[in-house]
């Protein structure tokens, strides 16, 4: 089973589209504001859409914390790999002397 998860002509506003061999790279922000984040994903020429990666920050952690799920497999609806990351460690990572 292929992850289809929408059809050619349902751009958005303000995803970012780079052309690729047989499509496009497509990133943009999740309309869901529970699951507050964004998506990478590729599209191919005939319309079809496949999810590469998607980071979000749910509501119900307060937006602490970002899950990073990576489709890999992209004959599988499913992720294959998550990894979280706490807010609070990369702002002390970014402010870290």
């Amino acid at each position: 089973m292929t992850n289809v998860i929408r059809k050619k002509g349902s751009e958005l506003k303000n995803e970012i589209r780079v052309k690729v061999d047989g499509g496009y790279l497509v990133s943009g922000r999740n309309e869901d504001p529970n699951y507050d984040g964004i998506y990478v994903c590729f599209e191919s020429d005939s319309g079809d859409v496949i999810d590469i990666v998607l980071a979000e920050a749910k509501s119900e952690n307060n937006k602490e914390i970002i899950d990073i799920y990576s489709y890999e497999d992209v004959s599988s609806e499913e992720w294959t790999s998550k990894f979280s990351i706490k807010t609070k460690d990369i702002k002390e990572a970014m402010y870290d002397e």
